[in-house]
Parts: C-alpha cells; structure tokens; sequence
C-alpha cells in the first residue's frame, strides 16, 4: 500500500491519529529497503491484494493486527476478515466499498460491468465461493454448483462473448458459466491435459500477454507441497472455447522480501505465498506504485537457457509495456507485486521469442 492508501483505511477504520502515527500503516517502503514494523504492534494488515485495473483500484484482504486497536467486532466472521477496495485520484486514496467476512477477491469485467468472485468461510476450514457486482447498487451472491464440493475456493473467473465463466478446477479443467443475478454455475466445459496434476489449484485467470498471440490466455497456478510451501506455474489455455490447457510452465517461488528484511515471520515467507492476479505491466510510474513493488522474478527463470525452436513463435523485440505483473503476499501479511520482464517471461516458458534488452552505456 501507498501512505495514501494505508490514510484512507485508517480513516474508514475510524482509527485514532494514535493509532496511525508516521509511518501510517503496516508497511512502508523508501528509498533503501523495505521497513517492516512487527504485527503486534498494527492495528491492521493487508494482503493478497488483486488490481481491478490501475485507474479503478485494488483489493485488499484487511484482517486486525495485534495492537488490539480495533475491537472484536469490526470484523465479523470465521477467518476475520473484510476486503477493502480502494481507489486513487489525484495522488489521494478512498474506500470505494466494503465487503465484510470475505476475503480472496479475484476482479472481472462482463458486458463491462466489474465483478469479483472472493471466499467467504461458513465455519471452521469451509469455505463458500461468492459474486460481488462492484457498481452500484451493490450486490453479492453465493455461485452454486450442484457438483460442488463441501468446501470451495480458487475459482478463477472470465469473460467470453459478454458472459461469465469461471475456471473450476485445472485438473480436469473444468469451466462453469455463471448466471451474475442468480449465483447459479453449470458446467460448460471439461478437457483433460496429458499427464495434469489433480492437485493444481488456480491462482489468476490472466489475460492475453503473449506477444503477437491473441488465441492463448495465461494465467497463474498453484502447488501446496507437503511441508506447507506453495510453488507456482503458469498455464496457457485457449482462449476460446473449450479453453483447454495447453501448456504448463514449471514450478517457481517468488522472491522472499520478509525474511530478507530480518522479520520475524521470515520462515512463513519462504512457505506461503499467494497471488491473485496477473496481468500485463503498467506503462506510468505512478501506476506502478500502486503499492509496495517488489522487482523481482521467478528464482529459476534466470536459469532458463533460451534454446533454438521455441515453437515456431515469431520473434519481437522486448518493450516494457508487454512486462507482467503478479501481485501476491507474504506470509498473509505484506502486499507484494512482482515485475517479470516479458524477455524473461519467454524464456522461461518458451511459449514465446522475445530478445532481450541489449544494456548501453553513454
């Protein structure tokens, strides 16, 4: 978050000038280093955040921090958490709305009209997939399926031909449409891919960010390996129907930034790391700062040697404006995005031929 952002949820927290001293919020980031303040001593935390799009905000998971600054109440529900969106204009920031006992927001555009599917817990480890329309008037509805399982999350949704889908599983891949005023999903579509993971779990639908490629959407996945880490991987599927998966990308880890930065809760940084969206980097530098930026890339890109017949694909030359952007969270305590350069991104996928940027000195 920016200070601006971190202003405004203190403001719609009705926290104390006390309670929201310099530095505002949680974090802060300047000109060195990241400095984390402990969360024993926050009134809130924000994490897995996911952008709507640059100009219209993010959304943010805020549960209480342990300053026991906001009371018991405030947040309702199993796990304690609200979303907050918010929105900037003018260098300042706003609370757009509240979405309370919800977290895990996953933003999309049908008709172009903005919705978000997020999760809300009905009791201890079962959890619900939900529909906010995020236009007035305001709505939310429980998505239904009858094939269902006792507990939901990691729907990904899209938009196709001005209708809603949502990707329910990766392994079989599995497509549901959704009905936005009645909740009502039922599946569309279901293709296997050769030698898939029942375990992969989704992460971001994505978008199209492969360059000169309009038929492949890429999107971002999940593995929780037994001692509790998350690994991830890209996927690229069709981007019509039946949308099959027609590649996977292997795994990675995103950088660690809280256990380079001495927390205490640097072991959990290097287990549990969450995304949310995926999308193609943001041209203005004030974009970009939308909130704290990490400039890193997946650890084992950089050991990806680019080899001769990627695909056939044609070859462009690497422009900023095709990079992308994964924003997740460390450890369910710190908002985090990470800047891939396409040239990096194709390399490491080869699902593309994209040349890297020669350095010039003057």
């Amino acid at each position: 978050m920016t200070a601006a952002e971190e202003a405004a949820t203190c403001t719609h927290l009705n926290l104390s000038a006390t309670n929201c001293t310099p530095p505002v919020g949680p974090y802060h980031v300047d000109a060195a280093a990241f400095r984390l303040r402990e969360p024993s001593k926050l009134s809130w935390i924000d994490f897995n955040p996911s952008v709507l799009t640059p100009a219209l905000g993010i959304l943010y998971n805020i549960k209480p921090g342990g300053s026991g600054a906001l009371g018991a109440g405030r947040f309702p529900g199993v796990a304690r958490t609200s979303l907050l969106w918010l929105q900037k204009h003018d260098g300042r920031a706003f609370v757009r709305h509240e979405i309370r006992n919800a977290e895990d927001a996953r933003a999309v555009f049908v008709n172009g009209t903005a919705y978000a599917t997020f999760t809300r817990y009905r009791g201890h480890k079962l959890k619900d997939v939900w529909l906010a329309r995020l236009e007035r008037p305001f709505r939310e509805v429980q998505l239904t399926y009858e094939a269902r399982r006792a507990s939901e999350g990691n729907w990904l949704p899209f938009e196709y031909h001005h209708r809603l889908y949502v990707t329910y599983s990766l392994c079989p891949h599995t497509v549901l449409s959704v009905d936005p005023k009645t909740g009502v999903c039922r599946r569309a579509y279901e293709t296997r891919r050769e030698a898939c993971d029942s375990s992969e779990r989704g992460s971001a639908a994505g978008a199209k960010l492969l360059p000169n490629n309009l038929s492949a959407v890429v999107g971002l996945g999940h593995l929780k390996l037994t001692y509790g880490a998350y690994t991830h991987f890209f996927f690229e599927r069709r981007a019509s129907p039946p949308f099959e998966i027609l590649s996977v990308s292997r795994q990675f880890r995103f950088p660690t930034v809280l256990h380079a930065a001495g927390a205490k809760t640097g072991r959990r940084d290097r287990t549990v790391q969450f995304a949310l969206s995926l999308r193609r980097g943001r041209r203005d530098a004030e974009a970009a700062a939308a909130h704290n930026v990490s400039e890193g890339t997946p650890r084992r890109a950089a050991a990806v040697a680019p080899e001769e017949g990627q695909r056939g694909l044609r070859h462009v030359r690497h422009s900023p404006e095709h990079d992308i952007e994964v924003d997740f969270s460390a450890a369910d305590q710190l908002s985090l995005t990470a800047r891939i350069p396409i040239w990096r991104f194709c390399e490491f996928t080869r699902w593309c031929n994209v040349s890297q940027p020669v350095e010039t000195s003057e």
